[in-house]
């Protein structure tokens, strides 16, 4: 096989999935994603990480075009970044 073939059939099989990790940011993880929104090339799938229900405001982000999922998990970094590992599709 070719090696562009064989990059053309690697590259059907990525996903792009965007993890973020935050606490107490509502506002920057609202641009955040409203941004990434915007963006031509939109991950497969975004998970965010939050230690509290304060930490995102799901009414003020509207529809965004992709997936999207929110899990709670310790606040602290390593945890909360450990927990997206945890929650990203095989």
């Amino acid at each position: 096989m070719l090696p562009e073939a064989q990059n053309q059939q690697a590259d059907q099989s990525l996903a792009v999935v965007v993890g973020i990790a935050t606490t107490g940011r509502p506002g920057i993880l609202r641009d955040t994603l409203q941004h990434m929104a915007s963006l031509t090339d939109q991950p497969d799938k975004v998970i965010v990480s939050i230690a509290s229900a304060g930490d995102v405001d799901l009414d003020a982000l509207g529809a965004l075009p992709f997936p999207f999922d929110v899990i709670t998990s310790p606040k602290g970094a390593c945890d909360q970044r450990n927990a997206i590992f945890d929650a990203v599709p095989s």
